[in-house]
């Protein structure tokens, strides 16, 4: 999980939804608000606005679902208080993690030194 900066204020985030998407239609556009935990102690959250068409695909994510975001970085002030959000170009819905294809044990554990070539 995270948020990496390029230049002209492109962004990437990954992480998991912290609440589930909010789909905000109005007369004009389709809008879908995302909070995404980035688990960086600087940035711990971030927000992500999806729009039109892109904002009807993806506004019934859900709490926990895991997504990589790119887009643009933008910054606002609301009552003293500065507040990043990503207005996003991309966005992909990545898998959940499956806890039970992890192995039990520590697979090299049999492991002697003649088994290793250096």
């Amino acid at each position: 999980m995270g948020l990496i900066m390029g230049q002209g204020g492109a962004v990437i985030c990954t992480g998991r939804l912290i609440k589930d998407a909010e789909r905000r239609p109005n007369d004009k556009y389709n809008i879908t608000k995302l909070v995404i935990s980035t688990g960086g102690k600087a940035e711990p959250a971030v927000s992500a606005t999806l729009w039109n068409d892109m904002a009807l695909g993806y506004g019934s994510l859900k709490k926990h679902d895991r997504v990589l975001v790119g887009g643009t970085l933008q910054t606002h002030e609301y009552n003293g208080k500065t507040y990043r959000e990503i207005n996003v170009d991309y966005i992909q819905v990545m898998p959940p993690i499956n806890l039970t294809d992890v192995p039990a044990s520590d697979p090299f554990s049999n492991l002697t030194a003649d088994d290793v070539p250096f």
